[in-house]
């Protein structure tokens, strides 16, 4: 009690950090914990422990003894031993109780004669107003039980009902909105906060943020009066010395703010009070803890990026532009690679999460600063190494479909260079991703997409047909098929914008894994577009084998046009080829199939985090770029019909004569 009257902060983290080795307090809950855990300890100390809870007169008497500025009636020795320790012995011996109650929770839950209900509206709610309806303002005793009854609000958050749960939030409110505590150690103010000095308050921190991380239908009533609670959170984490206890101030910050976002009845929005309130200190958090040269690890700044991409997915649409001056500058800092603290290796993937966020809740290209932040920052990050693949796509990705030409006419060589750094060098995971970035941009410009990715000084699209003609020459050091599927998906726009774009690269000069080298041209991409379509699977399949079939159909030379170089390969590959046209005709026509492909997607990997920040908005982008895609607006079966009419009568022969008579009396049932 001394060390906690000298220091209550201190206090709070030492005796968090207690152990059994060098506290005789820490080795008496391990015994007691041991005794809880064996066969013969358990159902004594249960009855035992439900029958102390039970007196609830011990309970408010100690509550009493402790709100009162002195204990009163005390013998000699009780008084000698008050001036050592400076705390009732009734308020130490109910710490005791709770604390053990708190540390074996599950003693009570096996004893049926226990009612937690009970307990709570008889003694320790009871006992909880009154500790706080006291003033420990001329007492040199610390506030005891009001820290450890908030304590057991975090041991026994599982435990406490909706509507016991309310009168807990009312309790947090009044300890953490009393006056603003000194962080000055010399003048002893911080125990003169109505009791509630820094050791109370972060006891109250904790117990907040156990019911945010478990919240039921009773915190919409904390999240009414989230604006006053995220100040008075603020002031706190302004008033701390510690590092430590900032960081899970504003740890509760964040999360209140994102428990805000997807449990307030609103529509999972917090108002504008509450946003201003979360908002305005973080810029002066920030630069505090960049100028702190003490403090080598940047938790600090980690938070304030937690807590800006919270409120980053809390806020309307029509709000989120009041975040990017604050966020904007931070992101940068946090990127920059040159920096002589390295702090980039904690802060970047809080960044780039936080960079995600915003852009998928704008409803618009965020302007030319923002796109030279990704010229700038995005591309170096992957100069350095591909940790953050996955996300840094997904940025690529927003760019491109939001920005559209007004970003591709400044940044098109950082897109493509961010590109040729990862074709055919990351694994096929981030494989996924770099073809969500690929579609974006082929999807929307094909010719032109496709002429940067042919030139653009990186060669992407020559990449892409090094790796697809490895796969075919079956080099075991080749990347595998659900790889080559993008490539060739992404060939096959590039090759609708333009028939000639690949041109330039057949024949390819490819490794064969054995130290040899041979050639891969047009009719071996062919013959993998017609090998691989009976491998496609996923919710895209149809997706990818309408593309194809596009694009297969689109390089049959029509009657007396010039010899194309796809000509040959796809007339001798007639066959696959109308399997496949067969299988797009009844996904778009026959009963029970969706007509309408869905988007290419990277799906779901349960070794990995998902990417969720702004999901419903990014699929709603989706769905509108889907409505302009080629795919989406390309009758097939007009295609097919006008193709087939514009063959010679060679040709059509040939169809006769190489493909299997029931394909060719499906696609005419098809059609029928």
């Amino acid at each position: 009690t001394e060390e906690w009257t000298d220091d209550p902060e201190a206090y709070f983290h030492a005796e968090e950090r207690r152990n059994g080795e060098e506290d005789a307090d820490a080795a008496a809950q391990n015994l007691y914990l041991a005794l809880a855990e064996s066969e013969a300890g358990r159902a004594v100390l249960a009855m035992n422990m439900a029958r102390l809870l039970g007196d609830a007169a011990g309970q408010m008497e100690a509550a009493a003894a402790e709100a009162a500025t002195s204990g009163g009636g005390t013998t000699a020795a009780t008084a000698l031993t008050l001036a050592l320790v400076k705390a009732d012995p009734k308020a130490l011996l109910w710490d005791a109780i709770y604390t053990a109650a708190g540390v074996s929770v599950h003693l009570l839950e096996e004893c049926s004669s226990f009612d937690f209900g009970a307990w709570f509206d008889a003694s320790l709610l009871p006992s909880l107003g009154t500790l706080l309806g006291g003033s420990n303002a001329k007492s040199a005793a610390p506030p005891i039980l009001r820290r450890r009854v908030l304590w057991l609000f975090t041991c026994l958050a599982h435990k406490i009902t909706p509507d016991r749960r309310m009168k807990c939030y009312e309790a947090l409110s009044v300890v953490l909105s009393s006056n603003a505590v000194s962080h000055n150690d010399n003048d002893n103010d911080d125990n003169n906060d109505n009791g509630n000095d820094t050791a109370v308050k972060l006891t109250a921190v904790q117990a907040l943020t156990a019911f945010l991380y478990d919240p039921d239908e009773s915190v919409d009533a904390l999240l009414s009066r989230s604006a006053p609670l995220i100040t008075a959170l603020y002031s706190l984490a302004f008033a701390c010395d510690e590092t430590e206890s900032r960081t899970q101030v504003l740890a509760a910050v964040s999360l209140l703010v994102s428990t805000a976002a997807g449990c307030c009845s609103g529509g999972g929005r917090i108002d504008d009070a509450a946003a201003n309130a979360a908002v305005q200190p973080l810029s002066a958090i920030w630069e505090s803890a960049a100028r702190d040269r003490d403090d080598p690890n940047p938790l600090l700044r980690r938070d304030v990026l937690s807590i800006l991409r919270s409120i980053a997915g809390a806020v309307g649409r029509d709000q989120l532009h009041r975040l990017r001056p604050v966020a904007y500058p931070v992101i940068d800092a946090s990127l920059d690679l040159d920096g002589e603290s390295g702090d980039h290796l904690v802060l970047a993937e809080d960044a780039l999460g936080l960079w995600l966020t915003l852009l998928r809740g704008s409803d618009s290209y965020m302007g030319e600063e923002w796109g030279g932040l990704f010229a700038r920052r995005g591309v170096a990050l992957f100069g350095r190494d591909l940790e953050h693949v996955k996300i840094v796509m997904l940025i690529a990705e927003m760019y491109v479909l939001q920005g559209g030409a007004s970003f591709l006419n400044f940044h098109s060589s950082s897109l493509v260079h961010l590109l040729s750094l990862t074709v055919g060098v990351v694994r096929p995971r981030g494989a996924a991703y770099v073809g969500l970035v690929l579609e974006a941009l082929l999807r929307r410009f094909p010719a032109e997409g496709g002429s940067l990715l042919v030139g653009g000084g990186a060669g992407v699209a020559e990449m892409m047909i090094n790796s697809c003609g490895s796969n075919w020459t079956r080099n075991e050091e080749s990347e595998p098929d659900r790889v080559v599927v993008i490539y060739l998906t992404a060939m096959a726009r590039m090759l609708l914008g333009d028939p000639t774009a690949l041109d330039g690269f057949f024949p390819a000069k490819v490794s064969d894994g054995k130290g040899g080298v041979v050639s891969f041209g047009h009719g071996d991409l062919v013959g993998m577009f017609l090998k691989l379509h009976l491998s496609l699977s996923g919710s895209h399949a149809p997706l990818h084998r309408k593309l194809w079939a596009m694009c297969l159909l689109s390089l049959l030379p029509p009657s007396q046009s010039p010899a194309s170089p796809y000509g040959r390969p796809l007339g001798e590959g007639m066959d696959p080829l109308m399997e496949l046209c067969l299988d797009v005709l009844r996904e778009e026509k026959e009963p029970g199939c969706h007509p309408t492909p869905a988007p290419f997607s990277v799906g779901y990997d349960s070794e990995e985090e998902t990417v969720d920040c702004g999901k419903g908005a990014y699929d709603a982008f989706i769905q509108r770029e889907m409505q302009q895609d080629i795919a989406f607006t390309t009758n097939f079966e007009a295609l097919f019909q006008a193709k087939m009419a514009a063959m010679s009568p060679e040709a059509k022969q040939n169809i006769q004569n190489i493909v299997e008579p029931t394909t060719l009396q499906h696609i005419e049932k098809v059609l029928s």
